[in-house]
């Protein structure tokens, strides 16, 4: 795979789509809480999941992952603030992501996860995402907490 990559121009294609999505009718940032294995622990997380090879496109891989995870709907994306790539621990492994700020809206379900996902979507508003960052028991994904802290300063404007 390395030899395709590094020797014969193989093209580099993301791995994965991590969601910053903004709730337009309860004007709510949207996370998660699930159980992560490898820590034992609940963490505080970003809707978030793999690019399939039946998804056409970024696009089509965040209205699945959101629709999974949360039960919401995609309706647009901030390409300002999206990043299309990057590399969560280029020290140990290529693997990346595209960052997708967006807005959403619908009801909060549990109707799409998968049988061994444990997953809670939460909609967090600006003040409760200050009291997360300077209270929480729960461990925070390092995705998580930058968007915390950017809509914990910047509120709906990182959206709109």
């Amino acid at each position: 795979a390395l030899e395709g990559f590094y020797l014969k121009n193989k093209e580099d294609k993301v791995d994965a789509v991590c969601i910053v999505a903004y709730h337009v009718k309860y004007k709510k940032l949207v996370i998660i809480k699930q159980f992560r294995v490898p820590v034992n622990d609940y963490l505080y997380e970003l809707p978030a999941g793999l690019v399939d090879k039946e998804d056409k496109d970024i696009i089509q891989a965040v209205k699945r992952e959101l629709k999974e995870e949360t039960g919401l709907n995609l309706l647009d994306i901030n390409e300002n603030y999206t990043m299309e790539k990057a590399y969560l621990s280029p020290g140990m492994t290529d693997e990346s992501i595209a960052l997708v700020f967006c807005t959403c809206d619908g009801e909060l379900n549990k109707d799409n996860l998968e049988d061994d996902e444990d997953i809670e979507a939460i909609l967090i508003s600006q003040d409760e995402a200050k009291d997360i960052l300077k209270n929480s028991s729960t461990p925070l994904d390092i995705r998580v907490y930058l968007a915390l802290q950017s809509f914990a300063l910047m509120g709906e404007k990182m959206f709109l």
